[in-house]
């Protein structure tokens, strides 16, 4: 059956893109009182339960007229977040993982480089440009979940070493 939530229209690509920021800013949010709690523990883990995805949006000020139901949907669709498999009404979204320096222990033996550039040529500039894209490997981590056979590691992750176990392996997505 048709819901609100999965029929919502959104005309005006300003409105989503104003409440896509809210939550996208939040590695950079200071927050000093206790009553942000739900903002805190997503700043901390990027974790999102739909038990209390209403009081983070609320304390970030996202509209009530977006249905949340529908943002928590567009954000996986958008490879933004995933659903944890043990825990389906949880989301994560690795992208607004803090800025800390998270140890890679000593067992892993194997770490070989991925990189992901890309090249273009502009009228601008009378030479070719070589450019790092930023994110990507938040996007990959979101999709190797997506895959059903990789579970992340919220806890031991931040935004730029995503720790994700599957297939016997213990990856660790770092951008450097």
């Amino acid at each position: 059956p048709a819901t609100p939530a999965n029929n919502w229209i959104c005309t005006d690509v300003t409105v989503f893109f104003k409440e896509l920021s809210k939550l996208l800013s939040i590695p950079f949010y200071k927050i000093k009182s206790d009553s942000h709690r739900a903002t805190k523990q997503f700043k901390k883990f990027g974790l999102i339960n739909t038990q209390n995805y209403c009081a983070l949006f609320e304390e970030l000020g996202v509209s009530p007229d977006v249905p949340t139901d529908w943002l928590l949907q567009v954000f996986y669709k958008l490879h933004l977040s995933t659903k944890i498999e043990s825990s389906p009404d949880i989301y994560f979204m690795p992208i607004v993982l803090p800025n800390r320096s998270t140890e890679i222990p000593q067992h892993c033996c194997v770490i070989e480089n991925l990189c992901f550039t890309y090249n273009y040529t502009t009228t601008d500039w009378s030479e070719d440009l070589l450019d790092i894209p930023r994110g990507i490997f938040c996007k990959l981590a979101v999709q190797l979940v997506n895959s059903g056979r990789y579970k992340p590691c919220p806890k031991e992750s931040d935004k730029s070493t995503i720790k994700i176990l599957g297939n016997g392996l213990e990856l660790y997505l770092i951008e450097r």
